[in-house]
């Protein structure tokens, strides 16, 4: 899809969600944002936060941002124009690079899983006291996008959304080792219910992981 026509779609969705994904570089990572404006055809997003502050951001570097639109995403390629502190909501102005993309949402359908995950921390704890080690949790779903899992209440009090982390463990005899980044954090009575997004996934790995979707799905009908 063209610039021109995404900006005709977009035009009457104002407010829908959406992601910002980062690449490479020290805020290598997924952040939540939303479309808050559209202004000389330079999409204005809610402006990112880690760890409770504004995400730097360098003007002219290029980001992917996933827009959901009408049960639709799109991911379209863009460009830091520069930020506005002085709105209501703080923005970050976007230029379009390049032409949108339709992810076809099947890409991301979950499917229960009962894996083994070994986690790994990446990020510093904004204490300084964080886990540094490997620890277990127990996977609840997996997608191509993600993985969601669970884990003992004083696990989950210790861990930020954000966060990096090194994800382990074995599919279909398959070793997998992943950077994901803490996008989801929802707590109960004995447990944390977590939602990490993979930061990439390698190709061999992703056929792996499409054939173990596939298997599941068939096998739930």
């Amino acid at each position: 899809m063209s610039p021109e026509e995404l900006l005709r779609v977009l035009d009457s969705r104002i407010g829908c969600k959406g992601t910002l994904i980062i690449d490479t570089g020290l805020y290598k990572g997924i952040y939540a944002t939303r479309l808050e404006d559209i202004r000389s055809e330079v999409l204005c997003v809610s402006h990112p936060m880690l760890r409770a502050a504004l995400l730097p951001v360098m003007r002219n570097v290029e980001l992917k941002l996933r827009l959901e639109v009408e049960g639709n995403i799109y991911q379209i390629p863009v460009a830091v124009v520069r930020n506005s502190l002085s709105e209501t909501i703080p923005l970050l102005l976007l230029g379009i690079v390049g032409d949108a993309e339709k992810i076809q949402r099947r890409s991301f359908v979950r499917v229960p899983s009962t894996l083994r995950v070994f986690l790994f921390r990446l990020s510093a704890s904004s204490d300084g006291l964080g886990l540094r080690e490997w620890f277990q949790a127990t996977v609840k779903d997996i997608s191509l996008g993600g993985v969601g899992m669970a884990v003992p209440v004083s696990v989950g009090v210790r861990l930020e959304l954000k966060d990096r982390f090194f994800l382990r463990f074995i599919l279909s005899e398959v070793p997998f080792l992943l950077a994901a980044s803490l996008v989801r954090k929802s707590p109960s009575e004995e447990r944390f219910d977590l939602g990490f997004a993979f930061e990439r996934l390698p190709t061999i790995l992703e056929k792996t992981l499409v054939a173990y979707i596939r298997q599941s799905e068939l096998a739930g009908r």
